[in-house]
């Protein structure tokens, strides 16, 4: 099995790729010359912020980090002609490289689009939270049924951690059988207060969905290093919790660097000055 690299950002310049049209660059490092570990882009809608973390994962070769080839986005996937994408990056701590059409490989860096869709009407749970929470209910079962502790319950007790950071409550999340009197036996992932269940995690509100989807993506893929980029985290998070998304991230991967397109002026203001971009000043838009 091939090891996946991991890769630090140090910066990007992107021409004439979808509302980016004159040539936008940003310098994504720390007046020391290091890879800032958070970035945060925020700008009107239409100024280009989901592209900027898009072109990262197309000139590293990660169309599919992007979306499927089969989906009806998978425009998104492809590079125009007339652009010009080039990363300036490193490779588990190497100088650094210029790329812009890396040959697929496998690297340590994940995508939270902010295009997410249910998979079925009325269902709060999205493919990627359910293959989450089937996961971990598979591995608890496994794990009770061979006698051993199991990483489920390890991805379960990290993954409460970044829970009580933003709820700051007594409830917490764990597998439990659907109905233990059944003749098949079911388990499914629920919310708990101590031993009273209050809902199975399909119930939850979008906002604690997006909490669970992303700390248990940085958990369980044991993202200890690289990069994970996020489109506008702040999505369906109360303001406390928007400005408690840095201390859950720092805490899940201290020294993985986060990228974050964002609307959210208090996001904003936890990032440090150095690695703050508004893409409303750069007047490289198409409008």
């Amino acid at each position: 099995m091939i090891k996946a690299r991991a890769p630090k950002i140090h910066g990007i310049t992107v021409k004439s790729f979808r509302e980016i049209r004159d040539e936008l660059t940003l310098d994504f490092r720390t007046p020391v010359g290091t890879p800032a570990n958070m970035v945060v882009i925020a700008g009107p809608n239409g100024s280009g912020k989901t592209s900027v973390l898009e072109a990262i994962l197309l000139a590293l070769g990660q169309p599919d980090k992007v979306d499927k080839p089969s989906s009806r986005l998978a425009w998104r996937r492809v590079v125009p002609q007339e652009t010009t994408i080039s990363v300036d990056v490193s490779f588990d701590g190497d100088p650094v490289e210029r790329h812009s059409s890396l040959v697929p490989e496998p690297l340590e860096i994940e995508y939270f689009s902010s295009w997410q869709a249910p998979d079925f009407v009325g269902v709060g749970t999205s493919q990627s939270q359910g293959r989450l929470k089937q996961r971990i209910s598979d591995e608890k079962i496994r794990a009770a049924f061979c006698g051993e502790a199991g990483r489920a319950s390890q991805w379960l007790s990290r993954i409460n951690e970044a829970w009580q950071i933003l709820r700051h409550d007594d409830t917490r999340l764990d597998v439990q059988l659907v109905d233990p009197n059944a003749d098949d036996l079911l388990a499914d992932l629920f919310l708990l207060r101590g031993d009273e269940r209050i809902c199975s995690i399909d119930r939850l509100g979008q906002g604690e969905l997006r909490l669970f989807t992303i700390a248990a993506t940085v958990v369980m893929k044991e993202l200890t290093t690289g990069v994970v980029l996020i489109d506008e985290p702040e999505l369906h998070f109360h303001p406390e919790w928007q400005g408690g998304i840095f201390s859950v991230l720092r805490h899940l991967a201290p020294d993985v660097q986060f990228i974050i397109a964002t609307h959210s002026d208090i996001i904003w203001d936890r990032a440090p000055e150095y690695a703050r971009f508004n893409l409303k000043n750069t007047h490289h838009c198409a409008f």
